[in-house]
Protein backbone atom coordinates (compact mmCIF):
# COMPACT_ATOMS: atom_id res chain seq x y z
CA UNK A 1 0.00 0.00 0.00
CA UNK A 2 1.73 3.64 -0.94
CA UNK A 3 1.09 6.28 1.13
CA UNK A 4 2.75 8.66 -1.26
CA UNK A 5 0.86 11.88 -1.93
CA UNK A 6 -0.52 11.77 -5.42
CA UNK A 7 0.94 14.70 -7.67
CA UNK A 8 -1.19 17.95 -8.21
CA UNK A 9 -3.08 18.52 -11.24
CA UNK A 10 -2.93 22.26 -10.11
CA UNK A 11 0.11 24.29 -8.59
CA UNK A 12 -1.20 27.77 -7.52
CA UNK A 13 1.17 30.36 -6.35
CA UNK A 14 -0.04 33.23 -4.10
CA UNK A 15 0.53 35.97 -2.58
CA UNK A 16 -2.02 36.38 0.24
CA UNK A 17 -2.36 40.05 0.24
CA UNK A 18 -2.65 39.98 -4.02
CA UNK A 19 -6.25 40.74 -4.91
CA UNK A 20 -5.86 39.44 -8.06
CA UNK A 21 -4.84 36.08 -6.57
CA UNK A 22 -7.61 36.00 -4.53
CA UNK A 23 -10.00 36.32 -7.48
CA UNK A 24 -8.09 33.91 -9.12
CA UNK A 25 -7.80 31.00 -6.39
CA UNK A 26 -11.85 31.41 -6.30
CA UNK A 27 -11.88 30.04 -9.63
CA UNK A 28 -9.40 28.03 -9.13
CA UNK A 29 -11.31 26.07 -6.15
CA UNK A 30 -14.96 25.62 -8.69
CA UNK A 31 -12.95 24.47 -11.60
CA UNK A 32 -10.70 21.71 -8.93
CA UNK A 33 -14.12 20.97 -7.68
CA UNK A 34 -15.85 20.36 -11.25
CA UNK A 35 -12.73 18.59 -13.04
CA UNK A 36 -11.71 16.41 -9.58
CA UNK A 37 -8.21 18.23 -9.89
CA UNK A 38 -6.17 18.11 -7.08
CA UNK A 39 -4.79 21.73 -5.86
CA UNK A 40 -1.57 22.40 -4.56
CA UNK A 41 -1.89 25.72 -2.75
CA UNK A 42 2.08 27.44 -2.41
CA UNK A 43 3.27 30.99 -1.04
CA UNK A 44 4.88 33.37 -3.04
CA UNK A 45 5.95 36.88 -1.98
CA UNK A 46 5.77 39.72 -4.52
CA UNK A 47 8.10 41.95 -1.75
CA UNK A 48 10.77 39.30 -2.52
CA UNK A 49 10.13 38.94 -6.44
CA UNK A 50 10.16 42.27 -6.83
CA UNK A 51 13.01 43.17 -5.04
CA UNK A 52 15.02 44.21 -7.32
CA UNK A 53 12.39 46.56 -8.66
CA UNK A 54 12.12 50.36 -8.04
CA UNK A 55 8.71 50.46 -6.24
CA UNK A 56 8.66 54.14 -6.39
CA UNK A 57 8.58 54.21 -10.39
CA UNK A 58 6.87 51.11 -10.95
CA UNK A 59 4.16 50.54 -8.39
CA UNK A 60 1.50 52.79 -6.39
CA UNK A 61 2.72 54.58 -3.34
CA UNK A 62 0.82 51.93 -1.22
CA UNK A 63 2.17 48.78 -2.51
CA UNK A 64 5.82 48.33 -1.31
CA UNK A 65 4.20 48.76 2.51
CA UNK A 66 1.27 46.46 1.20
CA UNK A 67 4.31 43.60 -0.14
CA UNK A 68 6.07 43.97 2.78
CA UNK A 69 3.58 43.38 5.26
CA UNK A 70 2.80 40.35 3.42
CA UNK A 71 5.96 38.98 4.71
CA UNK A 72 5.05 38.98 7.80
CA UNK A 73 1.36 37.41 6.87
CA UNK A 74 3.34 34.77 5.17
CA UNK A 75 5.45 33.94 7.99
CA UNK A 76 2.53 33.30 10.21
CA UNK A 77 0.68 31.49 7.60
CA UNK A 78 3.41 29.17 7.07
CA UNK A 79 4.30 28.64 10.67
Amino acid sequence: MSTATPAADINFYFDPLCPFAWMTSKWVRMVAMQREYRVDWRFIALRVLNANVDYDSHFPTEYEAGHTAGLRLLRMIAR
